[in-house]
């Protein structure tokens, strides 16, 4: 098997583990009951990321500082490989608006399926947080590919 080859192989069984993480961590946890349906729905823009950025400056208790500090970062954090992989993967995807896109319907498809299946929120601002994470990834993918001779899209060593 050529390098390149082994390459795009790994780079795909990477892409397929990290598909399955986000499944599981976006609907592994436990159902919510019908009654809190009007509590897991935001549909008004940074309400929910100003919230957390109170907490966060305002130093609330320790275990609160946790939750908007991760929901905050990992809405980002969890992302940023969906915007590396791709374009990486897919040729096609390589602008950026596909790459937003794309990722938008994605996003907006499992926050959905999360209210349907009350395993999670909908809320806009997961949406936002992220669209962020992808764009910051597709920038590192972008910067990465820079480096890389156009015709074969491997890096340079």
């Amino acid at each position: 098997m050529q390098r390149k080859t082994l390459q795009k192989t790994i780079y795909y069984m990477l892409f397929v583990i990290y598909s399955l993480t986000m499944l599981w961590l976006l609907f592994g946890r436990q159902q919510y009951h019908r009654e809190m349906m009007d509590m897991l729905v935001n549909l008004r823009p940074l309400k929910t990321i100003r919230a957390y950025l109170y907490v966060l400056q305002n130093r609330e208790e320790a275990y609160l500082l946790r939750i908007a500090a991760f929901n905050l970062f990992g809405n980002v954090v969890l992302f940023i490989p969906y915007g590396i992989f791709l374009p990486y993967l897919f040729r096609r995807m390589r602008a950026l608006w596909k790459v937003m896109l794309f990722g938008a319907v994605t996003i907006v498809c499992v926050e959905l399926l999360q209210i349907a299946t009350l395993r999670g929120s909908c809320d806009v601002d997961d949406l936002i947080l992220n669209m962020m994470g992808i764009l910051i990834g597709y920038i590192v993918f972008r910067i990465a590919h820079l480096r890389c001779p156009k015709n074969t899209g491997e890096p340079t060593n």
